[in-house]
């Protein structure tokens, strides 16, 4: 069971890149001793590789080593491609599809796991036999049935599991198959027993160190430099900002939650996010940029972490914005 437990670990890893067939992947140069984990995450928007990119990190620290392949990359004839296109098409025309369908594949879990492990399993299986994993990491609800439904059937020989980033857990993040569920919270790893999963360890999330030193609210905006006309204003420089984010797609009501807060409260609004979600947040524009409180950025490269310090407010400023928050709400409704 030690092992399994290598996949919230870190390790020091040097890889190449090498492309065989249609999958690119990184080879990976063994350290002595080190283990070898492969995390299968997924290339459905940014937050499935952000955190198996974290995860990565931790494992070059801890001297074992580290790779990542994309699970849309393991399905043959460019499926993969058209389940990502589909899906962005979906939460930008027709979002209220989205919790339906997520329910419609809960309840035919079972055979997207037959489905994707036998489209999955000539890719994958290549890829193993060059890089000889110890363990293999699904990140992603698609990757941990495909793990699960090859580790029962007896393909998979090495021991799998399952990183559950999301705190409410579905039945598409648990398998009997996988060995172990590891889960960011207590709760979630309760909920993975009562779905019939294997070992549910509460590990909590993965965080970067940014997260867990953050910068102060004046040297966030400093190094930002969004606001360097307010310098000489000390009313300006006082008021609170609010940060609005949407994922790397923008997913969710931006244009709503944008003209909301430049209506309600006396703060400056920062929506930091992908070119994707800046065409959801330009249509909420308007309003805010006559009222001097909006600063909208573009493919932003910076960490999160400065955004989430730059908008660290006081329980008083807290109290304020929230108060406005909810009487502009009912006033709406």
């Amino acid at each position: 069971m030690a092992t399994l437990t290598l996949a919230i670990q870190t390790a020091c890893t040097r890889w190449r890149f090498r492309q065989r067939g249609s999958v690119r992947f990184m080879i990976v140069d063994h350290v002595p001793q080190a283990r070898r984990v492969l995390v299968i995450s997924t290339s459905m928007g940014a937050g499935h590789n952000g955190n198996a990119t974290e995860l990565l990190r931790q494992l070059r620290a801890s001297g074992d080593d580290g790779l990542m392949v994309d699970q849309l990359d393991l399905l043959p004839l460019r499926i993969g491609h058209a389940v990502r296109g589909w899906y962005r098409l979906q939460l930008r025309f027709v979002p209220w599809t989205y919790e339906r369908s997520w329910r419609s594949m809960n309840r035919m879990h079972h055979l997207l796991a037959w489905l994707n492990g036998v489209l999955c399993w000539r890719r994958l299986h290549r890829l193993m036999a060059v890089v000889e994993p110890d363990v293999v990491v699904a990140n992603n609800p698609l990757g941990a049935q495909t793990l699960g439904h090859l580790r029962s059937t007896g393909r998979l020989k090495v021991p799998t599991v399952t990183f559950i980033t999301d705190f409410g857990v579905h039945e598409l993040w648990v398998h009997s198959g996988v060995d172990a569920h590891l889960c960011v919270h207590p709760q979630s790893a309760v909920d993975v027993g009562r779905l019939g999963g294997r070992h549910a360890v509460p590990t909590g999330p993965l965080v970067a160190p940014s997260f867990l030193h953050p910068l102060s609210r004046e040297a966030a905006r400093l190094r930002l430099k969004l606001f360097a006309a307010d310098e000489a204003d000390a009313a300006a420089r006082a008021k609170p900002v609010v940060v609005v984010t949407s994922g790397s797609w923008g997913v969710g009501e931006i244009e709503k939650t944008v003209t909301l807060l430049a209506e309600s409260c006396h703060c400056r609004v920062v929506v930091p996010c992908g070119r994707l979600s800046a065409m959801s947040a330009e249509k909420g524009m308007s309003r805010a940029r006559a009222m001097r409180q909006m600063t909208l950025m573009v493919g932003v490269l910076r960490p999160s972490s400065i955004w989430l310090s730059m908008a660290r407010l006081t329980p008083e400023a807290r109290a304020r914005v929230s108060s406005d928050i909810s009487r502009a709400a009912r006033t709406r409704r």
